[in-house]
This record gives C-alpha cells, structure tokens and sequence, in this order.
C-alpha cells in the first residue's frame, strides 16, 4: 500500500509539472516573441525618424502646417457646410444616394419623381455646391482639428461624406440631362 502512495504522488507530481509546463511554455512563447516584435518596430521606427517622417504625435504636429500665406480650402469647405439644406422625407424617398431610393434594375434613367426630388435637393444647395467647387481648386487644406481627432475622426468627416452624396447626385443629374460638359 505504501508503494501505490508513493506511485500515486509521483505520477500526480508528473501531472502537475506537464500542466504547469503546458501553461508556462507557451506564455514564454509568447512573450519572447512580444520581446523581438517590439524591438523590431522600434527599430524601424528609429529608420522612419532618421529618414525625416514624423514619428510622434509631436513629430505630426510640427510638420501638419500650412505654408505661409496661403489659403486654406478648409475654411471654404466649412462655410459650404453652413449652407447645405437636408431633403425634407419626401425627397429623401426618391433621392437615390443620399436618400432611401432604390432603383429596380439599378440602371438610369431614373422615373421622373427621382429626377425631380435631385433637381430641388440641388436647388436647395447651390450655394453649397458652388462653395465646394471653390474649395475643390484650393491647394492647400487643413482641417482644424484637436490632438484627439489624429486617428481621422473628427466634426467635419460625417459632413464631408453627406457633401460627397450631393456632388455625386449633381453628377447624376447632369448626365441625366445629357449635359455632361458641365460635368467638374
């Protein structure tokens, strides 16, 4: 009896050192493997900053300028923001990108109410088109931000994206009325 105890807490001994080495293996493993990586990424990053290219929030910072006296087309893209006119719901129904159309066989030409709802959503926004357009021959472009909005979110994105939607509905009914040399 005495030997199956001493069987019994060597073989559970054994048990014990495989789970403990089957858990310890693979975290040092893992953080030999974190270890090399992050020495890796840092040697590329010290070759990117050697090279010139910002490397740091503070780098970014330095060199997000603009020249000296020139316009900023930001400034123009915001005052277009200011005048653009949402559909009102019954234009939104027929409005077939930024609005809730959707095309049967997806092919133009469109019914005569899809065509009448971007005719008036234009109306309603050629103060806003004519600025954008403006903007568009602007060079130079930066948008006012703060530090948070670095990882390309900011105030102005969901706006752009809304103005995009009315440039291409413009495009649609320019082509739609075959005058596609007003086309920008």
């Amino acid at each position: 009896m005495a030997m199956n105890k001493s069987k019994r807490n060597k073989n559970q001994l054994r048990f014990w050192l495989i789970v403990g080495l089957l858990l310890v293996l693979p975290a040092g493993l893992l953080i030999l493997y974190r270890l090399s990586s992050s020495s890796q990424f840092d040697r590329r990053v010290k070759a990117l900053a050697a090279e010139g290219y910002p490397v740091s929030l503070d780098d970014l910072e330095k060199t997000y300028r603009l020249p000296e006296g020139v316009q900023n087309a930001a400034d123009t893209y915001i005052e277009a923001f200011s005048y653009y006119q949402p559909g009102t719901v019954e234009e939104n129904e027929f409005l077939p990108i930024s609005g809730s159309y959707e095309s049967p066989d997806d092919v133009p030409p469109f019914p005569p109410e899809v065509i009448t709802a971007i005719e008036t959503h234009i109306n309603n926004n050629l103060k806003t088109l004519e600025l954008l357009d403006k903007a568009a021959k602007i060079e130079h472009c930066l948008w006012p931000r703060t530090r948070e909005d670095i990882f390309l979110w900011n105030d102005n994105t969901s706006e752009i994206k809304r103005k995009i939607m009315l440039l291409c509905e413009r495009q649609l009914y320019l082509a739609h009325k075959g005058q596609t040399d007003k086309l920008p």
